[in-house]
Parts: structure tokens; sequence; C-alpha cells
């Protein structure tokens, strides 16, 4: 007898901000993006790479160029916004398309960043697209190195050989999409993405719930338990709602668990606890690492002397979520002044730790000090501090003051099985799912 389908429902305490591959700014987004959409290559549970949209490619000798070759099995989606209401095949200025749009002025950067120091032209590109506001006085019409030199044969051009370079082709930042969704439909990708991956948007209700079906015209139908046909995700408010609704059974996978869960459910060595073994799954993937900086160019004009009350302070308070501490403090000849009133302008990534942490540790010294806390989604050199996942050296001018690190673990229902991962946050495999009825 055949396996019964099924359908996972994924739980997430971050909103899934867009279906748009160049606005999934967060996590959870990335994560749905990764279901719907393509790149030229991808990625297994190893992290190694793979073909996805390029069937195949070659490098050159001095590993400048890449010639990458268009599967010509790859379609997209269904959708009503191609005149036969059916998925065309995918071609190369799809390509140019989709690293072009990259460097739009109304496109967040963090795409163009992946891409911009490392591709031919792209920087260059990118710089116009900002900066240049008539169209007559535009110099550049394209990216000098992408070359589509027929309907199923590209080459990127590299500026210097990097070998993270078919890595970087695999993120949802890369993705492959049609024109013409963008430019005919109401409201783009937002909320009406049309991929080459193994799922399909069904539907969004709210802010609250994604429904993916199966695309069972894919060309690799192995990539995901033939019997398992939907994903919803659903989005909560809070880390709380979220474990709740797991704990009674309408989420069955958490893909990465907030600071506020691992402090629930986990014991000092990272297993779970035993009151919740017969219930969950626990998955450690890896470790990962945020830095807080202070920088000197801050709006307040605030000099490192001046805060270190505030220092001293966060050296001596406890973290959440399992998160390891080191501090990296300097001793200074001035001292702070008790009645210094100066506002602190701090800044941190909307990641669940770092956010979490940030908020935690500041709160608690926010009686010594008027301080404010922004959500940031990149650098900002008004601030003075920031907690950011960018490491101390890619800040021109900034000083490192803090390094933290914390295990990321996601949960399933202990009916759930054979979901991977790899070094990746966004990325998870499906191959080998399955749902005991």
């Amino acid at each position: 007898m055949a396996d019964a389908p099924f359908s996972i429902t994924i739980g997430e305490a971050e909103p899934v901000k867009s279906l748009d591959p160049l606005f999934a700014v967060n996590s959870s987004s990335q994560r749905a993006v990764s279901l719907i959409y393509e790149g030229l290559t991808r990625l297994d549970s190893d992290g190694n790479v793979q073909p996805a949209v390029a069937s195949d490619w070659t490098i050159s000798p001095d590993s400048l160029t890449y010639t990458f070759s268009i599967r010509q099995d790859a379609f997209f989606h269904d959708n009503n916004t191609f005149s036969s209401g059916y998925g065309r095949p995918v071609n190369t200025a799809d390509i140019v398309y989709t690293f072009t749009r990259m460097a739009s002025r109304n496109i967040p950067d963090n795409a163009a960043n992946l891409f911009r120091k490392d591709i031919k032209g792209f920087d260059a590109y990118f710089q116009q697209s900002k900066k240049t506001f008539f169209s007559d006085e535009l110099l550049l019409d394209g990216i000098r190195g992408i070359v589509d030199e027929n309907d199923s044969t590209i080459s990127i051009s590299l500026n210097k050989p990097n070998s993270e370079f078919l890595h970087n082709l695999a993120h949802p930042f890369a993705s492959v999409y049609p024109s013409e969704i963008v430019k005919n439909s109401e409201f783009g990708l937002h909320n009406n993405p049309v991929g080459t991956g193994i799922f399909t948007m069904s539907h969004v209700s709210g802010d609250s719930l994604v429904t993916l079906e199966r695309h069972f015209n894919h060309y690799e139908q192995q990539r995901v338990a033939r019997n398992l046909t939907s994903i919803n995700i659903r989005i909560y408010r809070d880390e709380s709602t979220l474990f709740r609704n797991m704990a009674s059974g309408i989420v069955n996978y958490i893909p990465q668990i907030g600071p506020q869960t691992a402090e629930t459910i986990l014991t000092d060595d990272n297993t779970l606890l035993v009151s919740y073994e017969n219930d969950y799954r626990l998955n450690y993937i890896n470790s990962e690492t945020f830095y807080l900086h202070y920088f000197e160019d801050n709006a307040s004009g605030v000099e490192l002397w001046e805060v270190n009350d505030f220092m001293d302070e966060l050296k001596n308070k406890p973290l959440i979520g399992k998160t390891s501490k080191t501090l990296h403090l300097q001793d200074y000849s001035e001292t702070s002044e008790a009645n210094n009133s100066e506002t602190l302008m701090i800044g941190f990534l909307p990641d669940p730790f770092i956010s979490y942490n940030a908020r935690k540790l500041v709160s608690d010294i926010i009686d010594n000090r008027d301080v404010k806390l922004y959500p940031v989604r990149s650098t900002n050199i008004d601030l003075a501090f920031l907690w950011t996942d960018k490491p101390k050296d890619y800040f021109d001018k900034a000083i490192h003051v803090g390094t933290f690190t914390y295990p990321r673990f996601s949960l399933s229902s202990i009916s759930i099985t054979g979901i991977t991962h790899n070094q990746y946050s966004w990325w998870i495999g499906l191959d080998e799912a399955q749902k005991k009825q």
C-alpha cells in the first residue's frame, strides 16, 4: 500500500515579511523562499553545491569565469500572469534580470552586497543605480561581467577568484524568477511568488499563514519525500505562543528555536529535559556568533570612556538562551560622569537571539543610562553600539567590544522524522521526511 500523503506545519516566531527573494531579509522569509524558488545552484545536507536551475557549469583555468548551462526542463510555476497560464521555461534573460534587479534603487542592498564586490561591473552598476536619478545620465545598461551568450548559456566573470561563489548562488537572495511577475502583477512577488522550486504558493492568510503545495512537475521529485504534499507555515507573535501551539499539536516543526524556548526545554548541557523527551526531537544544527561593536562616529558624540559604567554593567549581566559571551574591554584613564545624561543609540539586528539578548541586557541597565534600542537591517554609523552578526573586521570605524555565541537547534514533534539541516539557517532538507500517522 502506498504511503499516505501528509503535510508538515512549520512554526515561526518571526514574520514572513515577503515572498520576494530580494525582500526576504530575515530567516523565516528566507526559509519560505528557499522552498518556492531555486538559484543557479543549490546546497545539499552537507552544504555542498549541487546543480539547480543550471544543469552544469565550467570554470575557466584562472577561476574567474563561470559558464552555466540552463536546465532545459526547468519551468516556472503555473501562474495567470503568463499569457497561457502555464509556467514557461527558464532562460538566461531571467538570470540577467535577477542580478540587475538586485541593484535597483528601491531594493534592499542585502542581495547586491553578496555579489557586487565579486562580479565584474556589478559594483559600478550598483553605484549608478543608487546615485543616478536622471535616465539621460546613465552610462551603464547592465552588469559587464554577466553575459547571456544564448537562451541556455550564460557566463559570469569575477574580479578575483572566490571559492564561495557557487555557494552564494544557492542563497535565497539569488533565487531566479520571471520578470513578467514583477512587472505585471500588482504586488509583484511579495504575495505572488513564482519560482522553479519543489513547492508552489497556494495561499496566504493575512500575516499568520502561508500554505505551499507540492510542485509535482518539478524535474527532481526525489528531493522531497514522495508523500509530502503540502507545507503550512504558521507565524506567531512570540515564542511562548509558538511553543504552546506545538505542545497542542498544531505545529509539527520549529526550524530554529528562540532563546526563551531554549531556556525552557534545554538542560545546561543543551539536551532536552527529561519531561520533553517523549514529545519532541531536538536537532543541533550549528553554533552561531554575533558581535557588539562601538562606533566612534556616532551621532551623539559619545566616547567609549564616557560609557564605562554601561560597559561594566554589561559585563556582569547574565545572558539568555544558552548564549555565552566574551567582552573585549580596555581600561581607560578617564571615568564616566555619574550625571552623564547623553542618550546612547544602540542598534541590533532583529534575529531572535541577538534581539532578545540585546533587549534583555540593555533593559537591565536602563535605570542607570537613558538607553534606546533600534532594530536595524544594515549598518548605521549614527549608532553608538550595534549588536550584529557582522564580524569585527567588517566595519572600518568600529571597535569590537564583545563576542556572543549560541547553539542553534530545530525542534520537531516526535511524529516527524527525516528533516535534515546544514550550516545555513534558511536550508531545510525534506527528501527523507516522514510523519507517523
